[in-house]
């Protein structure tokens, strides 16, 4: 019970901290009245990356458990993705059949989430006997 207290504890200060945000102007030397910020995440804020990536993690693990998506062999590793910052690197085997089932799973996590992929920012490249073949 203790664990559950605490949990709510740290939830409500993270709510606290996103939860209508506002900004406070001081104006020569006078506090003016708070303004509320309505729009855009508070990609400024010491906890988003760290938020982000916990919740991007729901995500990157039903990738990876997902049999449908055939992960590369690198060597003597398997590979299915990277992860950096906000950066996914998919690494897939068949992508014909694999990317519907990808598809899928980031559509499902997007209705939950509010997750979208940025097509303008995004790349995918078609790799045979470790050369490019094309990029699409």
């Amino acid at each position: 019970m203790h664990f559950k207290k605490s949990g709510d504890l740290y939830l409500n200060i993270i709510k606290a901290i996103y939860d209508e945000p506002t900004v406070n102007i001081i104006l020569n030397g006078e506090k003016l009245k708070a303004i509320p910020l309505r729009i855009g995440t508070r990609q400024g804020y010491p906890l988003s990356p760290l938020l982000f990536n916990i919740v991007l993690e729901v995500l990157a693990r039903a990738i990876r458990q997902e049999k449908e998506i055939k992960r590369i062999q690198i060597g003597k590793e398997e590979v299915k993705q990277s992860l950096f910052a906000d950066d996914t690197i998919l690494y897939i085997e068949n992508p014909k059949e694999s990317i519907k089932k990808l598809l899928e799973i980031i559509n499902e996590y997007g209705k939950v989430a509010g997750y979208k992929i940025n097509i303008q920012k995004s790349v995918a490249f078609l790799y045979t006997n470790n050369e490019v073949a094309g990029r699409i």
